[in-house]
């Protein structure tokens, strides 16, 4: 029997196991005999040429594995397969069942040109590290009675400071929220949050001071290991941040893995500018148009207080781009102002990783600089591991190339950080539809709309789903209510082609007449009338509007013209010359 070296006692991929017959690390278990890998103890769905690359990189641990090494392992000799395209799809499904993001690895390593190399530390299947942390949401002592989004935003504050800095995975505020006052015991929490220890602890604001303490525990066992109190000027918040963080990871005895980044200068900041950044924070995360308007006033005030401080500059520009990509006709003036914005916080902190993705988001999506942009939200990653949005939004920037399989994995893996997203769930929803995945795209949204019955995106994507699916009288009454309730241009282009399948030509005709209308009052991306013509087969009108929305460089046009609706021109000279404007000649069709 063959012995790889490099980590003793595991045999060969193909042979019988000797000696240790399964390995740890991190939450996961790879039982080697009986070829199952569990996380936390429940066994996860994993097919047999991931887990034949899972294996081999196993028993390679810290060596190169190179795509030969694995087309070699996984395929015979006399077969013949697209090994370069099985061996990518086959190390994707491997890294989507570790919930692992390819910019920012915990496990496996790409090496460039050579393969690929698994990095984390292998523990025995009977030692349990701390891998995952929760910091709850810490309680408010002050006075002040609408102190809420202060503290929330300290506990973001605080919970990104710990991902950057210590390399665990650590649960997202969003997710953690749920277990405020929560009467589970540490050790419930803990099982259900799928981390090992769990930090809580309370805030006392006084004038323009601040108190935390805090207090990490090993939840599994409900054992305290360490707390500590700390006071601070407001102004020195960010450092107070970085010491409570440097003392949970240094009385934890966790090694800063090689995933974590460098550490940052922190710096004073003026109370009133940091008030009104978390202040600004929380609107953001509202996502609704009157919040994120009040959103920007209060990134607005945090620059002119503190002009010099990158994360305000950054968090405008995402608060814009939020706010117009939800608007029915998105500017191109505003996306060249999002730009310069994102620059100026990059000059004041090269490091900032919001700027980084958003300004790589609006590169990708606005002005179709694809690869410039990818590279950016590539960077974003790699500098903030664990982050819900930037992975949700490198989904959209694949989703809109067409690259549904990786938009899905990189959202699955956001909703695996933030699991209580009703947006997120609704994206994936989305994904399904445009990968003509209908079944499950409608499975997804049934589940999304029982929850929330007026939720608009869901609604949106239940009827069009409902449409595919030809159960078209259903569809309409979705779309109809989805459109009476939100208002949304998208949901009444639908209905167009509903009613035409119905044969209802005077409805279909009424419905575009409404477009109009809101063209003419509010704006309405040519895109979305293009498709209500699509749909009624007016076919030179539809082309006028897409090279219109073309050389506006409409967001929307990438993504809806991966629509089925779109099928019966794709052979058109016309529908070419658009895809080759946009920068996607090979625009991907499932």
């Amino acid at each position: 029997m063959d012995r790889i070296d490099g980590y003793p006692g595991l045999d060969s991929p193909r042979g019988n196991a000797r000696g240790s017959k399964s390995v740890r690390f991190g939450l996961f278990e790879v039982d080697l005999e009986r070829e199952e890998i569990r996380r936390n103890g429940i066994r996860i769905k994993l097919q047999q040429q991931p887990f034949e690359v899972l294996r081999l990189l196993l028993m390679r641990h810290g060596q190169f594995v190179t795509r030969e090494d694995l087309r070699q392992a996984l395929w015979p000799s006399d077969h013949f397969v697209d090994f370069e395209q099985s061996i990518s799809t086959a190390v994707m499904k491997l890294r989507q069942a570790l919930r692992e993001n390819a910019g920012s690895p915990i496990y496996i390593e790409t090496v460039p040109r050579k393969g690929y190399r698994f990095i984390a530390p292998l523990q025995d299947a009977s030692h349990r590290a701390i891998t995952a942390i929760a910091i709850l949401p810490l309680q408010d002592l002050s006075a002040t009675p609408d102190n809420g989004y202060f503290v929330d935003g300290l506990t973001d504050s605080l919970i990104t400071e710990m991902a950057v800095r210590s390399g665990l995975r650590v649960v997202p505020r969003p997710t953690a929220q749920r277990y405020r006052n929560s009467s589970l015991s540490m050790r419930e929490i803990a099982r259900e949050l799928e981390v090992e220890a769990i930090v809580e602890g309370s805030v006392l604001r006084s004038g323009d001071r601040i108190r935390i303490s805090a207090r990490l525990l090993h939840a599994l066992d409900e054992r305290h290991l360490w707390a500590q109190t700390f006071e601070r000027d407001l102004k020195d918040v960010l450092f107070l941040q970085r010491e409570l963080v440097n003392s949970i990871v240094n009385h934890a005895s966790l090694a800063i893995s090689r995933n974590a980044a460098s550490p940052q200068h922190a710096r004073s900041i003026q109370p009133a500018a940091y008030e009104a950044f978390l202040r600004a924070n929380f609107l953001v995360s509202v996502r609704a148009p009157k919040s994120l308007l009040k959103a920007i006033e209060n990134y607005q005030s945090a620059i002119s207080i503190e002009p010099t401080w990158a994360a305000p500059h950054a968090g405008l520009a995402e608060a814009y781009r939020i706010h117009d990509f939800a608007k029915h006709k998105p500017s191109a003036e505003v996306a060249s102002h999002i730009i310069r914005m994102t620059e100026t916080a990059l000059r004041l902190d090269p490091h900032n990783a919001q700027a980084q993705a958003t300004l790589g988001a609006v590169l990708a999506m606005n002005e179709w600089k694809w690869k410039e942009g990818e590279d950016r939200i590539k960077l974003a990653l790699r500098a903030t591991v664990q982050s819900s949005s930037m992975e949700h939004l490198y989904a959209a920037v694949l989703l809109t190339q067409g690259r549904h399989e990786e938009a899905l994995l990189h959202n699955d893996i956001a909703l695996s950080l933030d699991q209580s997203s009703l947006y997120l769930r609704s994206y994936r929803a989305q994904i399904l539809l445009f990968a003509r995945r209908y079944r499950e795209s409608l499975s997804e949204s049934e589940c999304i709309l029982e929850e929330n019955p007026t939720f608009a995106m869901g609604l949106v994507n239940y009827g069009a789903v409902l449409l595919e699916l030809k159960r078209t009288e259903e569809a309409v009454s979705v779309l109809e209510r989805a459109f009476t309730s939100a208002g949304v241009p998208v949901a009444l282009s639908t209905l167009v082609e509903a009613y035409c399948q119905l044969g209802k030509t005077n409805e279909a005709r009424s419905a575009l007449s409404q477009l109009y209308e809101i063209k003419k009052a509010t704006g309405c991306s040519p895109v979305i009338l293009a498709l209500a013509h699509l749909a009624l087969r007016e076919i030179d009108q539809a082309f006028d509007l897409f090279l219109e929305a073309a050389k506006e460089s409409d967001i929307r046009l990438p993504l809806m013209l991966q629509l089925a609706v779109v099928d019966c021109i794709r052979n058109d000279r016309r529908y070419t010359k658009i895809t080759e404007m946009i920068g996607l000649p090979a625009l991907r069709v499932s």
